[in-house]
């Protein structure tokens, strides 16, 4: 059940992910209410100046061209087994959303880095602390 006024994502996904027309008029939208939204959480912390770096996580960073706008980016990736394995949907819905997507190779090759996610939730986080540290 799906309450008034929210987004029911699985039906959205099943529209977007079988028409690349409406997938793409969804990015049009989308993604400009994204940065503006990133935007405005950076010039925050920005005057706060407390913290020393702005992460912002940005699932088609590369596939929507704003990784120029970042010092620096980051890709995660992960073997296709792993991945498939890992999906919550029909092996049908992955392949539709993974061909719609950038390769994992050229996303490893445009990040400034990148953490492989091959192992269990702990050894992920703890390779994003390393990365997080080597940062500061």
């Amino acid at each position: 059940m799906v309450k008034q006024g929210s987004i029911n994502r699985q039906t959205l996904s099943q529209i977007v992910f079988a028409s690349k027309e409406k997938r793409h008029a969804l990015e049009a939208f989308i993604h400009p209410l994204v940065q503006k939204k990133i935007e405005e959480e950076y010039t925050h912390v920005k005057k706060e100046g407390k913290h020393p770096l702005f992460v912002a996580e940005i699932p088609l960073l590369f596939e929507s061209n704003m990784a120029s706008q970042y010092d620096t980016t980051i890709a995660i990736t992960a073997p296709f087994e792993q991945r498939l394995q890992r999906f919550p949907g029909s092996t049908e819905d992955f392949y539709r959303r993974e061909n719609c997507q950038m390769k994992e190779e050229e996303k490893a090759q445009q990040a400034t880095y990148i953490i492989v996610n091959d192992k269990d939730k702990q050894t992920l986080q703890k390779r994003a602390s390393i990365l997080f540290s080597q940062l500061q």
